[in-house]
């Protein structure tokens, strides 16, 4: 079952989406608005969002995230012709820096 009418059918299979980070960490209880980018870039594609574990994630209709639980959860974005773009997040607890101290 093909989405798009005959017209609209090259410009269809063409239109994906990607998240310009496929991994980004994140501090318990901060926001972020994730980035997504369409191809082509002329496409009003409106992407819908879920997370694998809305516990350590949840993710607005917009693509902003608000960090939960520590630990790590995947952001699907999914536009109508059925592409989707991953997102991995990686909570950590609000104190923690990037380099650990040996």
């Amino acid at each position: 079952l093909h989405l798009c009418d005959r017209r609209q059918r090259q410009m269809c299979k063409e239109t994906g989406i990607r998240f310009t980070k496929k991994k980004i960490k994140i501090k318990s209880g901060n926001s972020k608005k994730l980035k997504l980018t369409t191809r082509p870039s002329i496409s009003k594609e409106k992407a819908t969002f879920v997370s694998s574990d809305t516990d350590i994630v949840q993710v607005d209709s917009k693509g902003r995230i608000t960090a939960g639980f520590i630990g790590t959860a995947t952001i699907t974005a999914r536009i109508s012709n059925g592409k989707i773009a991953k997102c991995r997040v990686e909570v950590r607890a609000p104190g923690s820096n990037k380099k650990q101290k040996d």
